[in-house]
């Protein structure tokens, strides 16, 4: 399974609760990184089950279910004077890559601004870093904020119109279905089920 850290620490526990309470000898091995790496893995097969950012086209080899969505925000040090509105024209971190560098850049344009990029990193936990370090205003997702270690050292800045928000989900390969485990692990990991009792029936 493949999850990045702020997955781990605020989705996973909630959504691997039944499959852990009915099939207790299952054996998970669970792999963090960048979030913009999972469906990449996961269509590599790299890793069988990944909880990921959703994209609006989702690639026909994979199934996915939506279990969450977060919106993207716009984040400066704390240290840094207090802006009633983000100023556009100061100079913006932003991710390397995936849904939320696509988010920002549709927003940008939407806009009609070409920001001054400061920084670029490959994961939300650098990102956030960088921005507390005061390198410029950030976009990042709400989840990932309100989940962060450096949360104290970071502002939110209000946006009358934001760039947008996320879908979050769990994904495997469509051919996989087929496979008792990833079957298992499927059927036990609806949002739903998360609030089942914890004395379910073993099996």
């Amino acid at each position: 399974m493949f999850a990045s850290v702020t997955a781990c620490g605020s989705l996973l526990p909630d959504l691997l609760t039944p499959l852990r309470t009915t099939h207790p000898r299952v054996r998970i091995s669970l792999r963090t990184g960048d979030a913009a790496s999972a469906l990449a893995l996961l269509d590599q097969g790299e890793t069988d089950l990944a909880v990921a950012a959703l994209p609006d086209r989702i690639p026909a080899t994979l199934l996915t279910r939506q279990i969450t969505h977060t919106p993207l925000v716009l984040i400066q040090a704390a240290a840094l004077t207090a802006e009633q509105a983000p100023d556009l024209n100061k100079p913006f971190v932003l991710p390397r890559q995936g849904l939320v560098r696509t988010a920002a850049d549709h927003w940008f344009r939407s806009l009609g601004i070409h920001p001054h990029i400061a920084a670029e990193a490959d994961g939300h936990e650098a990102l956030l870093t960088l921005v507390a370090l005061g390198y410029g205003t950030g976009i990042i997702p709400d989840l990932v904020l309100q989940h962060s270690g450096v949360r104290t050292r970071l502002r939110q800045l209000p946006t009358p119109s934001g760039p947008g928000q996320l879908a979050i989900g769990i994904c495997i390969r469509r051919a996989d279905l087929h496979r008792p485990l990833i079957a298992a692990a499927w059927a036990e990991t609806r949002p739903d089920q998360s609030n089942r009792s914890e004395h379910a029936a073993p099996s």
